[in-house]
């Protein structure tokens, strides 16, 4: 998994020919106790099926000995992967299903105080996982006596790149003046369809996908295929704006067609989509491809509380066990501080935290943060804030405990009352910490509204 993301996080169009790229955006997330920071990374973009060197070159203002080093990736809020290994060391990354390699150079160990380099060779496949072009990847460094050495952010964005015909879930390069190029739906085939039926379609289409997907790229793409007839490519398009609608403007487009929502869905999606189909469509289609209100906002929970179950989910791997986690239920419309205790196998000194909520209806809200530092969140729609407390690290080995508060809404979706949420940690080493699962139901004593 690793392998396969970081194939997709530095990954470009074409070769020479004048192909697609994808762009990566850099930045230096080091604090005032990083030794190192970086001051440049070039190139800033790389191409498919050619070999690319790329150099991250900044300074250090202390002698570093040996390191190590940790990388964390991201699609949106959803980790992908975690990986470390020795900084100073080179070594060779086979990527998965023939997509390349890559060639870690390593620092040149022992680092002096002063200029300081990390260089690699990345060789690509000539597509890409479409759902891996937009990914965030955090690259941490450690020195042997626990110091921070290092950290940088790498955002990508796909460029001149089209879904492969032939496989819609990949990316690959335009070809300059060629159908494809165009579009994924410029097709003669899809052309047909579009303005036959389609266009005029293409409203009600999106909303009646978007509501039966619950914002499910691969539903919402089948969805679309099946209304019209549209390729597997071109309704691949279609698909991933329901999903990015959902994902990126259910708080917006919940309450119907908005300016707002509509607003949201032409600053997120509407540019993905044109770019990727080829089309224009209708500039009023996209405010109801969200769930609907009406699917969730028939009944109301008011008043009493919320029953909140738990388990530990854990496996062997885990250093961290969940007891007991204290109270049993949440009270609505007030704060509720809960509590989990239990016991952690071995100190830890930072690390980062993932929180996934899912209800019956909607998309999965998906949070992170760092462990070690209290972060607030807010749910959409305003039904809830949670502020997670933080461990207070470093947290030796032996009896541990994790709080977070809640937050409740006096009034709540009774769809929404009803949430699984899952929350994990890792240790900045890439150990796995914590797994802990949630369910939340209505009680008797709450009040359902109609």
């Amino acid at each position: 998994m690793m392998r396969r993301a970081l194939s997709s996080l530095l990954v470009g169009g074409a070769a020479a020919s004048g192909g697609g790229t994808i762009k990566l955006n850099w930045s230096d997330c080091g604090d005032s106790s990083t030794h190192g920071h970086i001051t440049s990374l070039s190139p800033t973009s790389v191409v498919l099926g050619t070999k690319t060197s790329l150099a991250g070159k900044g300074t250090i203002d202390a002698a570093i000995s040996a390191a190590k080093y940790a990388v964390v990736a991201k699609e949106g809020f959803i980790p992908i992967f975690s990986h470390s290994g020795d900084a100073c060391k080179p070594g060779t990354i086979k990527l998965p299903a023939g997509a390349g390699e890559i060639n870690m150079k390593g620092f040149k160990c022992p680092l002096s105080p002063g200029d300081a380099e990390l260089d690699l060779d990345l060789t690509l496949s000539a597509s890409i996982p479409a759902k891996l072009a937009r990914i965030t990847i955090v690259l941490t460094a450690e020195s042997s006596s626990g110091d921070k050495a290092l950290c940088v952010q790498i955002k990508t964005s796909p460029e001149n790149l089209i879904v492969d015909q032939d496989h819609p879930e990949n990316l690959i390069p335009a070809i300059a003046g060629s159908e494809e190029a165009a579009g994924a739906c410029t097709n003669a085939g899809d052309q047909q369809v579009w303005t036959s039926k389609g266009e005029a379609n293409f409203k009600s289409d999106m909303s009646a996908c978007g509501h039966s997907s619950m914002g499910s790229t691969g539903k919402a793409t089948s969805c679309m295929k099946g209304k019209e007839g549209y390729s597997d490519a071109c309704a691949t398009c279609f698909g991933n704006t329901i999903h990015c609608t959902a994902t990126k403007c259910l708080s917006k487009c919940i309450g119907g067609e908005t300016a707002e929502c509509k607003q949201c869905v032409d600053d997120n999606c509407t540019p993905d989509l044109k770019a990727c189909s080829g089309l224009t469509p209708p500039s009023t289609s996209f405010s109801t491809v969200a769930i609907a209100s009406s699917q969730i906002d028939e009944d109301f929970v008011q008043g009493g509380t919320l029953k909140l179950d738990w388990k530990d989910c854990g496996d062997s791997s885990y250093h961290g066990k969940v007891t007991s986690l204290t109270p049993s239920t949440l009270t609505i419309g007030a704060n509720t501080r809960v509590v989990g205790s239990g016991n952690v196998d071995e100190e830890v000194t930072a690390g980062s935290f993932t929180i996934t909520s899912k209800a019956m209806v909607g998309p999965a809200e998906h949070f992170s943060g760092d462990v070690c530092k209290p972060k607030t969140f807010k749910l959409p729609l305003g039904l809830a804030t949670i502020i997670w407390d933080g461990l207070k690290c470093p947290v030796a080995k032996g009896p541990a405990d994790v709080s977070v508060n809640v937050k409740l809404a006096a009034s709540i979706p009774a769809k929404l009352a009803r949430t699984t949420i899952d929350l994990k940690a890792t240790s900045s080493s890439g150990h796995n910490l914590i797994c802990m699962g949630m369910t939340t139901a209505p009680q008797q004593d709450a009040t359902i509204v109609v």
